[in-house]
């Protein structure tokens, strides 16, 4: 006969930025491994789960996700746009960066050829210094080869702030998934449950690109 293993479980990983840290990956949100989200996705084994600690202090980075895993919020959590934030340059954001009347994308969250993401739990907050006019701001980008799943989702800022003067600049969207900039287009893919978009300059949730595909049970 013949046996086939199964397949093993990746370790979870935890992330805090009140808690003293403990050898990564950590056991739980008093013993974390890790005090950045990043830092725990760069060494985040494919399928792995990081739990993101409760924080009354919101975790202030931009995330680059490049393979599949899953981000879970283990209470209140906010990723929070930096002060001054910095271009996004994975393949995808790239794609749409050297497209004709594009520019490079900004975004708080980049998913790009990384598979099935699943976010739970998680609040994200991206809003954009005052005067920034960029028409390529995202909250959360879906691009090439990737399928977000997400439950309980916030998004509660996505471009400047509204009121502000850039208002009139055409960048600001919530949660993009794909894009009809580049050639050959993106397709992305999202499966968004319990979610909730506000303060966005632009759009709260946009699919584009030829086979892109959102099945949304959500309010804005």
């Amino acid at each position: 006969p013949i046996t086939v293993a199964g397949a093993v479980t990746p370790p979870a990983l935890y992330v805090s930025n009140v808690a003293p840290l403990a050898a990564a990956p950590g056991t739980s949100c008093t013993h974390p491994g890790y005090a950045t989200i990043q830092s725990a996705i760069n060494a985040a084994a494919v399928g792995a789960t990081i739990h993101v600690c409760a924080s009354i202090n919101p975790y202030v980075e931009q995330l680059t996700i490049t393979k599949s895993l899953s981000l879970t919020a283990n209470g209140p959590s906010t990723v929070q746009l930096p002060a001054s934030p910095v271009n996004s340059t994975t393949t995808c954001d790239n794609a749409i960066g050297t497209a004709p009347s594009s520019e490079q994308p900004q975004d708080e969250i980049s998913i790009c050829g990384a598979g099935t993401v699943k976010i739970t739990g998680l609040t994200v907050s991206a809003y954009w210094p005052a005067g920034t006019c960029n028409d390529s701001l995202y909250g959360v980008l879906v691009g090439a080869g990737s399928n977000l799943i997400s439950n309980g989702l916030t998004v509660n800022g996505a471009g400047v702030p509204i009121g502000d003067s850039a208002v009139g600049c055409q960048g600001g969207v919530a949660i993009q998934v794909g894009s009809a900039r580049p050639t050959p287009n993106e397709k992305g893919k999202a499966t968004l449950t319990n979610t909730t978009v506000s303060g966005y300059q632009k759009n709260g949730i946009t699919a584009t690109g030829t086979g892109t595909i959102i099945t949304v049970n959500t309010r804005s």
